[in-house]
């Protein structure tokens, strides 16, 4: 039988995100954009907002902030258009995680914590976890690590409580950075390896490319230079 559209458009978004995991970033906004291409066609305004998140998602990683924020900001209108409050708090959360990478810390929390609240009212675990995540880390590049490490801790334990394994892991990387920033190199490093172990298993190379900089920058300050 013969695919519909958005049967075609799911197959899309999960190469799009399978290819994102990997690093292929080139790979997954094309299929992001085959399924932007199919929702258009279809009128699906939710599913067209995701598929905004989700390219404002690429361009982030690309390090083309502007136009993530665009996207995002495009994806949020739609979003509320057409009444659709689960996207619009993934997309309150993406925004605000491209303020903060922007540094623009002040911008970036009244975004996580409407995102966050919306996020509890349509009861989406994942994304009160990420929310709680982006505070933290907003907390943690300000220098401010215990409160940065309390919200961290707390959104991997939600994670783990919804058994989101690769969260959990992604979660893990920041709580490294600040105990090497301590000082902490030995329990730095436990950490982080454990989460490149985790993200080696799901390929995430973007995510193990970060932790692998990070165990670097330890092996540096230890004076060792070998990387387990």
């Amino acid at each position: 039988s013969v695919l519909s559209i958005n049967e075609i458009s799911l197959v899309h978004n999960s190469l799009g995100i399978t290819y994102m995991r990997l690093g292929q970033l080139t790979m997954a906004k094309m299929h992001f954009e085959k399924v932007r291409a199919g929702c258009l066609k279809t009128g699906n305004s939710g599913a067209l907002a995701m598929a905004l998140n989700n390219i404002g998602l690429i361009y982030q990683r690309m390090g083309q902030y502007d136009l993530a924020l665009d996207t995002f900001r495009s994806g949020l209108e739609k979003a509320k258009e057409a009444g659709y409050r689960r996207v619009e708090a993934g997309t309150l959360i993406s925004l605000a995680d491209v303020m903060r990478d922007i540094g623009m810390y002040q911008e970036a929390m009244p975004l996580y914590q409407e995102g966050l609240e919306l996020s509890r009212q349509v009861m989406e675990a994942s994304f009160v976890a990420y929310a709680t995540a982006g505070i933290g880390e907003s907390y943690r590049l300000q220098g401010e690590y215990e409160k940065a490490e309390i919200l961290l801790k707390e959104a991997q334990h939600q994670a783990e409580q919804q058994e989101q394994p690769y969260e959990t892991a992604l979660f893990m990387i920041p709580l490294g950075i600040i105990e090497y920033k301590r000082g902490q190199y030995d329990k730095a490093t436990a950490i982080l390896i454990n989460a490149s172990k985790r993200l080696r298993i799901m390929g995430d190379k973007d995510a193990l490319a970060r932790v692998y900089f990070h165990l670097a920058q330890i092996s540096f300050l230890c004076r060792k230079f070998t990387i387990r």
